[in-house]
């Protein structure tokens, strides 16, 4: 397989891995407070679809035509960005420390996020694998989707792919509060480099 093809094969499995689901709503948390309420709009996910789907064409593109910007590596880390016409931007983290990896994966409109995958992969300490798929409006949340799975002795993270997306329960600013750091890193990490 061709390097180009390799990366852009993780790219789309990294930022893809969602497809068109059927979600049902999870029990409330276990402090009592109500679940959150996330209604499906598939005129605005079907539309967040298509641009992504516009996107990964033209990532596609710049990877063979070899225009994609080399990695970032910051020790541990490394920072992808693809930088499109008409203000759009895909952006992928990549965070490995002893304790976990986690993975950011996004898809910004006028710098503004439409669509993000988070991956949160523990690997001491009750080990576990958490992903969450988060659509934005304006850039606010207006729709979430989560799964999560305990991770058995040398069970690989990739287990967390047999257990169904859910909506989510949680509210936006819980949702956040989770991919915000990795985000900001991100956006810094790249910032120096892009062209506006």
């Amino acid at each position: 397989m061709k390097r180009k093809d390799f990366i852009f094969g993780a790219f789309i499995l990294t930022l893809l891995a969602c497809g068109q689901t059927t979600t049902t709503q999870t029990p409330p948390g276990s402090d009592g407070t109500p679940p959150a309420k996330w209604v499906i709009d598939t005129t605005k996910m079907n539309a967040i679809h298509a641009l992504k789907d516009s996107m990964m064409a033209g990532i596609g593109n710049l990877i063979e035509t070899g225009q994609a910007h080399a990695p970032i590596i910051e020790g541990s880390d490394k920072f992808e960005f693809y930088e499109l016409n008409g203000g759009r931007l895909g952006l992928k983290g990549t965070f490995n420390s002893e304790e976990a990896e986690v993975r950011i994966g996004t898809f910004l409109l006028e710098g503004k996020p439409a669509f993000l995958q988070f991956r949160d992969f523990h690997k001491i300490d009750h080990p576990y694998g958490k992903e969450m798929f988060l659509y934005f409006e304006n850039g606010e949340i207006f729709y979430a989707e989560e799964h999560k799975v305990q991770l058995e002795p040398g069970q690989i993270p990739a287990a967390i792919q047999t257990v169904p997306l859910l909506a989510s329960t949680r509210t936006a600013r819980e949702l956040t509060a989770d991919f915000t750091p990795y985000f900001e890193k991100t956006m810094k990490a790249v910032k120096p480099y892009l062209s506006h």
